[in-house]
């Protein structure tokens, strides 16, 4: 028996079936236990028919499944969760192949999560009668039986935004409508995220508005545990926990923003509560509607593995990290999703030399990226037996110790990624113990030129040691595909612009084959040639930009410039640029620079001049400013603004004196009384900008007084409350209360007095006003009575109507199916009191007298 394969046996059960399938003689008998398929077919939730994106999305693959928390620290207790996004399907996204409300893909998902070590999602909410709402729900189903899975909702500043519109940037009222249905729809759920019985529910945006934080606690239900986005959270006496999410240098997409994950776990570190990390592949909203051009390249896998990285440097198993988020599983609008996987570069090229399987990753991968090798042989190409994984870094493998019987085999390596990093599956090399295999050796007449380009690719310099090469087989990679014997050579014509791998595959006279690549590069022109936009165009965002480059020695990166202006960058490697960009308003200058492969760093460059937005509406821009909290402080308001072929992008507030804020929502105290002329400047999507201007008084500027009697004879009412809603005072004892120093504002006056009906009054104030509001007040009994048939019977439905009193009181009300009416407590006076049934009507006057409860009935 060969004793040598025996330190290759890392798992038991596979040393078991490799024992098993050593023949009498020792020889390994290939017994498949996979296949080809299934080591590089589609293992994601990710739809079959969804292709990779020009935001670096991968398409559906094959994906490493080891847990998540395989990267964090070592002894981490971490909850591992992704963010889900919910409206996919609706037609103002993109499509991805499915619709997220649908409950198989759901389960589909929870099952892709599971296998990958996430415990756990957070839905993004928009509101019960939003696209999105349908897919929360059927989440909590799916999660409810999935066993082992909790979420939870996220409430973003879109659900707010409409009422915030129709309240002065003021959205208490709807965040607690908001957050008592998700109470009443969601918390009852076995699935739900509770952190000591509390469920938990996120805050994404919310903080761009104003919010009455007691109010809120004071009327909603179930008392959740809110969760706010940024390191802002951990001083917010308002929430008890912060998550982090991704932020991006707009002048550097090759920062990682590592700083940001600093700032927030290290405000983390001097606070209690709750903390919420991220992760993230990277950041691309270039396909997106809203695109702000905002990248963080993925750098082969590298950033995903940098960001996970950093809470380790923060949290050990003795001082645990409490969550860590995902950002995101599937937006593929902004090119955050790892549904797909991260594809880390890697293209396997094996070769074999003697009884040796080699292999290389290519010049893009990182090491860093991969776990391991698995090294599979197969006999017919299709079904697949493994052989061992080799460990990351180790690029070579003994088959000698595996005394394989003469005969043709099929070898395979896989280079299986961390967690969830794509798989790549090399492609087939030919092995046989009795056979050398031949040396494929592949000569190009050109690697990069112009299209239409001519390449001629040889084999005449392959050969087979100890034989003769019997078939070439010649694919340039664009559908062509040729055939011939030894020294085979065949020209082709690229017609258009891109990369190519061109692959030779040798075979000898026994059937052993190998396989060389290597790439050209078709150029639509010399240099830099821009393809889109055309020079001089008028044109809208977003801008489709494509160029190629082309220089001896090869291209490195390539970058987009807008006005010659670095903060405005585009930057992607190699030697061709696909992608959308969202560019302002006005004539600009495109440029598009390829940088080349030396130390030197040489570039070539072209530009284009063109016009953007000539055809974009401006946005509308509208303020509003009212005092806040007394004193001298405003709240601004542009959350009413709006953009009829577009979306606003971005608000700034001058409030008059030097102070400049960002909306939609912005506060300010003015350092002294007087009449400010404040200004908001809001930009759209294509950079137009519009501005509206409103005054606003502050400081002392008015006086409410008045006097408080009772209706009934006009005494003065002492001790009664007024109140304005932020402020309250008292009558003297003859009635006369007072409001001094008041901002400029409109107020809703309440009087009131223990046994009195309260009542109300609207009063302006403007600057040296003096205001009178007097106010009468009653009070009140209860009226009560039944309406009977003849026999006695009540009779339901019956109307009561009752006109009269001190203040000319109306006042409807219904019988219920026993007769019986209850008007409540009516103003003392005197009323005429009317009842109607199958259209006969009674009258009776009657008096209320104050404390007493009158009945009065009537019989048909």
């Amino acid at each position: 028996m060969n004793r040598t394969i025996f330190p290759l046996c890392r798992l038991g059960v596979f040393c078991l079936l490799m024992l098993l399938s050593l023949s009498a003689d020792g020889q390994l008998t290939i017994t498949p236990t996979t296949t080809l398929s299934t080591e590089s077919s589609n293992n994601t939730s990710a739809s079959s028919t969804f292709r990779a994106q020009t935001d670096n999305n991968a398409g559906p693959g094959n994906v490493s499944k080891s847990s998540i928390r395989s990267l964090l620290y070592p002894g981490s207790t971490t909850r591992i969760y992704a963010s889900v996004m919910p409206w996919f399907g609706s037609p103002s996204h993109n499509s991805i192949g499915y619709i997220s409300s649908d409950p198989a893909q759901i389960s589909a998902q929870i099952r892709d999560m599971q296998s990958r070590g996430i415990q756990g999602a957070i839905i993004p909410w928009y509101g019960p009668d939003s696209y999105d709402a349908t897919m929360a729900i059927n989440f909590m189903k799916a999660a409810q039986s999935s066993g082992n899975f909790d979420f939870s909702v996220r409430v973003e500043g879109g659900a707010l935004l409409a009422y915030a519109q129709q309240n002065g940037c003021d959205v208490t009222t709807q965040l607690i409508n908001e957050l008592n249905y998700i109470a009443q729809t969601f918390y009852g759920s076995s699935a739900y995220t509770k952190v000591n019985g509390r469920p938990v529910v996120h805050l994404f945006g919310v903080e761009s508005y104003y919010v009455d934080w007691n109010k809120v606690h004071s009327e909603i239900t179930d008392n959740p545990l809110f969760v706010i986005r940024n390191h802002g959270a951990f001083s917010d006496t308002n929430a008890d926990g912060g998550f982090s999410w991704v932020q991006i240098d707009p002048a550097n997409p090759n920062d990682e923003m590592l700083s940001y994950l600093d700032g927030f776990y290290g405000a983390a570190q001097s606070s209690s509560k709750n903390a919420v990390g991220s992760i993230y592949k990277g950041f691309n909203d270039t396909l997106a509607a809203w695109s702000g051009n905002r990248i963080i390249n993925q750098h082969c896998g590298l950033t995903w593995l940098d960001t996970i990285a950093e809470a380790g440097k923060y949290y050990s198993s003795s001082h645990q990290l409490s969550a860590i988020q995902l950002v995101t599983w599937n937006d593929y609008e902004e090119g955050t999703e790892i549904e797909t996987g991260v594809d880390n570069c890697v293209v396997l090229a094996p070769t074999v030399t003697g009884s040796t399987l080699g292999w290389s990753i290519g010049p893009k991968a990182s090491e860093r990226t991969i776990d391991h090798y698995s090294v599979f042989i197969s006999i017919d190409g299709q079904n697949l037996m493994k052989l061992a994984d080799v460990a990351a870094g180790t690029h070579s493998f003994n088959l000698s110790q595996y005394n394989l019987a003469a005969r043709t085999y099929v070898l395979y390596v896989k280079a299986v990624g961390k967690a969830s990093i794509v798989n790549h599956m090399s492609p087939a090399v030919g092995f046989n113990p009795s056979n050398q295999p031949p040396v494929a050796s592949l000569s190009l007449s050109s690697t990069s030129g112009k299209a239409p380009l001519a390449v001629t690719a040889s084999s005449v310099n392959s050969r087979d040691p100890d034989g003769n090469i019997s078939t070439v087989r010649l694919d340039f990679g664009d559908g062509t595909v040729v055939s011939g014997g030894a020294g085979f050579a065949h020209t082709h014509t690229y017609q258009a612009h891109g990369t190519y791998t061109v692959t030779l595959t040798v075979y000898d006279h026994g059937g052993v084959f190998s396989t060389t690549r290597q790439t050209v590069t078709v150029a639509a022109g010399p240099g830099v040639t821009i393809v889109s936009p055309a020079s001089g165009a008028s044109l809208k965002s977003p801008l489709h930009v494509v160029a190629t480059a082309l220089i001896n020695g090869g291209v490195s990166y390539m970058e987009v410039l807008l006005d010659g202006k670095t903060p405005d960058a585009y930057v992607t490697t190699g030697s061709t640029v696909d992608t959308y960009l969202q560019i302002p308003a006005g004539t600009h200058t495109l440029r598009i620079l390829a940088h080349d492969t030396t130390s030197a760093s040489n570039f070539i460059d072209s530009d284009v001049t063109i016009t953007t937005g000539a055809n974009d509406a401006p946005p509308v821009a509208v303020l509003t400013v009212d005092p806040f909290g007394g004193g001298n402080e405003v709240m601004a308001c542009t959350a009413t603004s709006t953009d009829s072929d577009g979306s606003v992008t971005a608000s700034k507030i001058n409030f008059g004196d030097g102070t400049i804020a960002s909306g939609p929502t912005a506060f300010h105290t003015y350092a002294s009384a007087g009449t400010y002329q404040v200004t908001a400047a809001v930009t759209d999507n294509a950079g137009k900008t519009s501005t509206d201007s409103s005054p606003v008084t502050v400081g002392s500027t008015g006086s409410i007084t008045g006097r408080v009697t009772s209706a009934l004879d006009g005494h003065a009412l002492a001790g009664a409350t007024v109140s304005t809603g932020s402020a309250a005072t008292t009558t003297d004892s003859n009635g006369n209360y007072s409001f001094g120093s008041l901002p400029g504002a409109t107020f809703t006056l309440t009087a009131s007095s223990p046994g009195w009906l309260p009542a109300t009054g609207t009063v302006t104030v403007t600057r040296g006003s003096q205001l009178t509001q007097n106010f009468r007040l009653s009070t009140a009994g209860v009226l009560e009575g039944k309406v009977t048939t003849s026999s006695g019977s009540g009779i339901g439905d019956a109307k009561i109507n009752l006109t009269g009193g001190v203040f000319n009181t109306t006042r409807s009300v219904t019988t219920d199916a026993y007769g019986n009416y209850n008007a409540g407590w009516i103003p003392v006076g005197s009323y005429v009191l009317s009842a109607t049934a199958s259209g006969i009507t009674h009258t009776s006057p009657t008096t209320i007298h104050a404390g007493v409860v009158s009945t009065v009935n009537f019989a048909f």
